[in-house]
């Protein structure tokens, strides 16, 4: 299958890792770790939430869809505004949403909790894109795969670990505490984008070469935006392509990795401290299987690569929810876990950096995570009546056999991406 090649050529000339890249590399997985650590605080505290006012699984899952609808709104307006703004300015700005978490801990009751989370999920959902956007169009090709690897492992030492040890400390004093710990990293590491980053020298050569042209007719401007223009026949393969490698990954996520403290808490009867750990734990695994993975990628491949993640981390999975038992066989599990659940991100970010074409990588970017809410919203839901039907066991069990099913199909159908600057 082929895609063809994207417009811009000669923006990024270098073959190896600059100083300015390591520099790159450090402030964007700052960012993601931060990032990661509010993603997942609240999945932390959720079980001290449903107790403390008497909820029902199926009221974290109506919290968990809530939260997604600020997430669309958010990536219709980053992904339209950052094709043409740039990325560097839009990053800023989202970091600083980050901060708003705070209001999450004013709530009173689980209606209040989803909309405050959806709030701030609007401010947020431009990090995503941006990052990984900004990162593929920065990096050279041969070190690309590595590069947002490194990136991405910020996300298990952030949403695991960093967050873990947060809420094991404050939520024995209130749960509420949890989400008032990023408003001050929040506004540092903003700066810290701000003063240190240059903007995308794609962007700049797009902008230079006059490559976005504006129709002057109203409905020509709504046609324009980032993410309706990834709709236009050209574009509509890679689409496609990358909306499948994103869709599993985000199955995962939603449909165990948010789930595992509660499953812990209330299957296992561990202790909320458990819990706490065993995501550490997990996170500090996942930082070396982010590494691993990438290696793998520029080694070996990116389509290679994300199938046997894929595989192992359902293997993985079925493994924790039907052997473990004790305390020992339980936190035993947090490496094979961490390596492949977590580990196998990078890659999907990276095949998705490398199909979308240069001029309109945010808003494709974000047009993919608009077209997986339905997955996003559905699917805490679905958790939370199978959970509460059968058992939490009973649907990490099943949400693996699809996976590993799955990405032997995608393997055959996906096409193997180059390591194309653009």
């Amino acid at each position: 299958m082929s895609f063809g090649y994207d417009r811009v050529a000669g923006a990024v000339t270098e073959k190896s890792l600059t100083i300015y890249h390591v520099k790159l590399l450090a402030v964007l997985f700052i960012v993601w770790l931060l990032t990661s650590m509010n993603n997942q605080l609240y999945s932390l505290v959720a079980p001290s939430i449903l107790r403390e006012w008497n909820l029902t699984y199926v009221h974290l899952g109506f919290i968990g869809s809530i939260t997604p609808i600020g997430s669309i709104l958010g990536l219709l307006t980053f992904g339209a505004l950052a094709d043409r703004l740039g990325r560097k300015r839009l990053l800023s700005i989202s970091v600083l949403g980050i901060g708003l978490g705070f209001v999450s801990g004013l709530a009173q009751d689980w209606i209040q909790l989803g909309v405050t989370l959806a709030v701030k999920s609007f401010a947020v959902s431009g990090v995503f894109p941006l990052v990984f956007s900004l990162a593929a169009e920065e990096l050279p090709p041969q070190k690309r795969g590595l590069g947002i690897s490194i990136i991405a492992s910020g996300y298990g030492l952030g949403g695991g670990f960093l967050a873990g040890l947060t809420s094991s400390i404050l939520t024995p004093i209130s749960w509420r505490f949890v989400f008032f710990v990023l408003v001050p990293p929040s506004l540092v590491v903003a700066l810290m984008v701000e003063k240190l980053l240059q903007e995308s020298k794609v962007w700049v050569a797009l902008k230079g070469q006059e490559r976005m042209v504006e129709s002057k007719s109203f409905l020509g401007r709504i046609r324009s935006l980032g993410p309706l223009r990834m709709l236009r026949r050209g574009y509509r393969r890679r689409l496609v392509a990358a909306l499948l490698v994103r869709a599993l990954a985000s199955i995962l996520w939603m449909g165990v990795a948010q789930w595992i403290v509660t499953f812990l808490a209330t299957e296992r009867r561990m202790p909320m401290e458990f819990g706490a750990a065993w995501f550490a734990l997990f996170g500090v695994f996942g930082f070396f299987g982010n590494w691993i993975n990438g290696s793998c990628a520029d080694r070996f491949g990116r389509k290679t690569t994300i199938t046997a993640f894929f595989i192992s981390t359902g293997l993985s999975i079925i493994a924790f929810a039907l052997l473990a038992r004790t305390e020992t066989e339980l936190m035993a599990m947090t490496l094979p876990i961490g390596i492949t659940l977590l580990g196998l991100y990078p890659t999907t970010f990276t095949m998705v950096a490398e199909l979308l074409p240069s001029e309109i990588r945010v808003g494709g970017s974000s047009l993919i995570s608009i077209l997986l809410e339905p997955i996003v919203l559905t699917l805490p839901i679905l958790v939370g009546i199978g959970a509460t039907n059968f058992s939490i066991a009973s649907c990490f069990v099943a949400i693996a056999a699809f996976t590993m099913g799955a990405s032997l199909a995608l393997h055959i159908i996906i096409p193997e991406t180059r390591g194309r600057v653009f």
